[in-house]
């Protein structure tokens, strides 16, 4: 029913128009345009489940690609959604993560409307902060952390600045960064208590 597939840094999924559940490894979750651009919408920790609405809809306007090497196991959409009409708990797992996936969508709008960008960088590296600092070969580029916050990349270096100023992150050269004072990044990024604080498939649209 389903087949394991593994894949490299940098490397598309193939075919796209599959769900997909990221094993080991993370996926970046890239919005292409008509001119030829795309845009980095959302980074897929393990365990990330991608394409509960491709079940419904049968397409994606979306792209996968590796981060890093890694570990997927995808389904076909006609496949995956005759299961779930035969499992009732299946069925409604994938209800679980559709609602999930329109609930970041939600929240994702919502903060790019409210919040400041200082607020959303620390958002993206709280969320993210076990694959964002101290590894020897960052995970993101400026650039692409830039369309996370969904800000210009100056105005997202700015922001990054800011938080050196008050001593919660340090950049490393050439281009790492490590975690200072987690709490502070905690409350600059406006987690409530009680709010889940595992990284978690972070983005601005649904999948």
């Amino acid at each position: 029913m389903h087949s394991c597939s593994p894949f490299k840094r940098n490397a598309r999924l193939l075919p796209p128009n599959l769900a997909t559940l990221v094993l080991r490894g993370h996926l970046a979750v890239f919005q292409p345009y008509p001119d030829g651009r795309r845009e980095m919408i959302a980074l897929a920790p393990p365990g990330s489940f991608l394409g509960a609405l491709t079940v419904a809809h049968g397409s994606t306007s979306t792209d996968l690609v590796g981060m890093e090497e890694g570990l997927v196991a995808r389904w076909r959409p006609t496949a995956l959604r005759a299961a779930a009409a035969r499992d009732p708990a299946l069925g409604t797992w994938l209800m679980d993560q559709a609602l999930a996936s329109t609930k970041h969508l939600y929240e994702r709008v919502e903060r790019n409307a409210t919040k400041h960008v200082t607020e959303r960088l620390a958002e993206v590296l709280w969320r993210n902060r076990a694959v964002l600092f101290s590894r020897p070969r960052p995970l993101l580029s400026r650039d692409q952390l830039a369309e996370l916050v969904a800000a210009t990349r100056e105005m997202t270096m700015r922001a990054m600045r800011d938080l050196e100023r008050e001593r919660i992150i340090r950049r490393v050269p050439p281009s790492g960064l490590e975690l200072l004072d987690p709490s502070a990044l905690r409350r600059t990024c406006g987690c409530q208590d009680g709010e889940v604080d595992e990284p978690r498939p972070l983005g601005r649209r649904g999948g």
